[in-house]
C-alpha cells in the first residue's frame, strides 16, 4: 500500500515495548540518485537532536503512526556511516522544480507517494506553473517518467507534457 509523504510528516513514532510515543517524523532522507527513502528524520521526545529511523526498523505503518520496537531503533548521525553522505546532501524532493528533457517548465513538487515495503518514491505530485494551472489542477507523475534528478530539479520525459496537453484539449468544453 502506498503512502503520501504529507500523511507521515508530523506522524507519531511509538515504541512497542513501552507503548509510548518516542517522537514525531519531521522529514525524509532521500537518495537523489534513485529516489529511495534512506531514513526518516525523527524529532524525539527525550533529546533535542534529530535522530534517524531506518525503514527496516519499522514494524508497522498505520496512517500517520509508525510502530518500532523501542527508542533503540533510532540512530544518531554518527552511527549511520553508510548514509552520512545522503543525510548531509539533504536532497529535498519537495519544492523541487520539474521540467521536461527539452526544458519546458511543468511546476514544483508538493508531495510524493512511496511504497513503505521497498522504500522507493513511486509518484510525485506536481503543482503546475501559473499558466498551466488554468488547464490542470495537479499532476501525478510516475517514477518511470523521471529521467534525471539534480539538487532542486527533476527532469521528466517530454511525452508526458504532450499527453497531458492533448488530454486537456479533449476534456476542454466547447466554446
Amino acid at each position: 500500500m502506498q503512502k503520501l509523504c504529507s500523511e507521515l510528516i508530523g506522524g507519531m513514532v511509538f515504541g512497542i515495548q513501552n507503548g509510548q510515543e518516542i517522537g514525531r517524523i519531521s522529514n525524509f532522507v532521500v537518495s537523489s540518485s534513485d529516489l529511495k527513502i534512506i531514513a526518516y528524520v525523527v524529532e524525539p521526545n527525550f533529546t533535542k537532536n534529530n535522530l534517524y529511523l531506518l525503514p527496516g526498523d519499522i514494524r508497522l505503518m498505520d496512517g500517520p503512526k509508525v510502530l518500532v520496537n523501542s527508542e533503540e531503533n533510532l540512530s544518531e548521525f554518527d552511527e549511520l556511516i553508510r548514509f552520512q553522505h545522503a543525510i548531509t546532501e539533504n536532497y529535498k524532493i519537495i519544492t523541487s522544480r520539474v521540467i521536461t528533457s527539452s526544458g519546458k517548465r511543468i511546476g514544483k513538487v508538493i508531495d510524493f507517494m512511496f511504497d513503505p515495503e521497498i522504500s522507493y518514491i513511486t509518484k510525485i505530485s506536481v503543482v503546475p506553473t501559473l499558466l498551466k494551472k488554468l488547464l490542470v489542477t495537479n499532476l501525478l507523475i510516475d517514477r518511470a517518467d523521471i529521467v534525471d534528478t539534480k539538487p532542486g530539479l527533476i527532469i521528466v520525459k517530454d511525452n508526458l507534457v504532450k499527453s497531458s496537453e492533448s488530454s486537456a484539449k479533449v476534456l476542454a468544453p466547447d466554446s
